[in-house]
């Protein structure tokens, strides 16, 4: 009985061959697999591939599945350093052409073979990806895209699943690196994309994601005015992002957020102004986000803002949690500081987290700055402050609070300075 091969299953060498190819380079794919115990044949200009495991009868697999690799290599892209405007443009027509294979089969994966220098170098424009797919590297280390073009290195449109997995992607005169926006029609906005061990470099915005209920994990996102730019606003039926073991690195803010349902569980958030900054429109209510076991370093202007240009709206259950703050200057760590005093922050949580310089000195800020919060608890913390600073300012326009003893202040500043009828005990 055979045994169907995914695409997961497959070695550097399968995927290098396991792929709808030109007509012309269908017939030695089968010699190209022997010894590996698995056989590929293509069939020309029909979208099916049997796939035949050793001592197996064969499984077809059909238009559209993730089995199906387009190698961009097999359309003529070469990678390597030094090279020439020509190859680049011709790089480019290459991709262009797999992703039209890709889109026209209804899916697939999206193969760059790693190997040598192991960077695509383009300098046109690159077409948009518009089925679910997989686009897949042989490592972010080891496979990179490199746009000098002023476009994405890879764009993907109203797509409701994708998953991007050990790829580099980086552009030199385009705005972002790459934009993944997904459909608009309910439901595709929550088709469960994903990103895994990439990098996203350069670009005002080093990726934009325009899409709900996405999976990030072991990601990079660098060398761009903002790292990660999430520009949906998404309500909480839709389904928001969770991000692990991230690093978020721009040179202005590290997540710039228009949205809600954002989980970040220890990722590192470093250099440029701003590590997290939130942003609502005019009565937008959001809800949930959560920071668990993050770090927060080397930020000029602060770690975490909440504001906005608005004059209405709501943010609740904001949960910051285990984290560790180490700012590099005279700057605010958490600020809750909405333009105006436009919207309201309820059910806020702070604990377990320690807020402490990099390099001691006269700081002259608060930690912690709260406006326009209820429903405030904040527990179990260690502030550093010098007799200039204080560890937690609470705006009269707050109430209903908490902050007690369980929290602790080293360097001889003042814990709380309370003027919003907090409990202190």
């Amino acid at each position: 009985m055979a045994r169907k091969v995914f695409s997961s299953g497959l070695s550097a060498q399968a995927r290098s061959s396991a792929v709808v190819q030109p007509s012309t380079a269908a017939p030695g794919v089968s010699q190209i697999l022997a010894g590996t115990g698995i056989t590929v044949d293509p069939k020309p200009g029909t979208g099916i591939v049997k796939v035949t495991a050793t001592g197996g009868a064969g499984d077809v697999v059909g238009p559209g599945s993730s089995s199906i690799f387009f190698n961009v290599q097999s359309y003529g892209a070469v990678n390597g350093s030094g090279q020439t405007s020509t190859v680049q443009t011709a790089n480019a027509n290459a991709i262009n052409a797999a992703i039209a294979a890709l889109n026209a089969n209804g899916g697939g994966t999206l193969y760059f073979p790693g190997g040598g220098v192991g960077i695509y170098y383009v300098n046109a424009a690159i077409s948009s990806i518009t089925v679910p797919c997989t686009v897949l590297g042989d490592g972010r280390d080891c496979t990179k895209v490199q746009q000098s073009n002023a476009s994405e290195a890879l764009k993907i449109d109203t797509v409701y699943s994708v998953t991007l997995r050990g790829i580099a992607l980086q552009t030199t005169g385009g705005t972002s690196s790459c934009t993944i926006t997904a459909s608009s029609v309910p439901p595709y906005y929550n088709g469960g994309s994903i990103i895994d061990a990439c990098s996203f470099i350069g670009g005002t915005n080093s990726i934009n994601l325009n899409v709900a209920g996405i999976m990030v994990s072991k990601s990079i996102f660098t060398q761009g005015t903002n790292g990660v730019n999430i520009t949906n606003v998404v309500s909480l039926d839709k389904g928001g992002g969770t991000f692990v073991n991230c690093t978020f690195d721009g040179s202005t803010t590290g997540v710039l957020a228009y949205v809600d349902g954002l989980k970040f569980d220890h990722c590192l958030f470093q250099g440029g102004g701003w590590g997290f900054t939130w942003q609502h429109t005019n009565g937008q209510v959001s809800a949930d986000l959560w920071f668990t076991g993050c770090q927060f370093e080397d930020f000029a202007s602060g770690a975490c803002e909440f504001n906005g240009p608005a004059t209405s709206g709501r943010l609740t259950r904001v949960i910051i949690a285990d984290c560790e703050f180490e700012p590099g200057g005279n700057c605010q760590y958490i600020d809750f500081s909405p333009s105006a005093y436009g919207a309201w922050v309820d059910n806020l949580v702070i604990s377990g987290s320690d807020f402490s310089p990099k390099d001691a000195g006269n700081y002259t800020v608060s930690c912690v700055k709260l406006y326009r919060c209820v429903c405030v608890s904040i527990l179990g913390n260690v502030f550093w402050a010098d007799t200039n600073q204080t560890g937690v300012y609470v705006d009269a326009s707050c109430s209903n609070g908490s902050c007690g003893s369980t929290n602790r202040i080293n360097g001889g500043g003042t814990l709380l300075v309370n003027n919003g009828g907090f409990v202190t005990t």
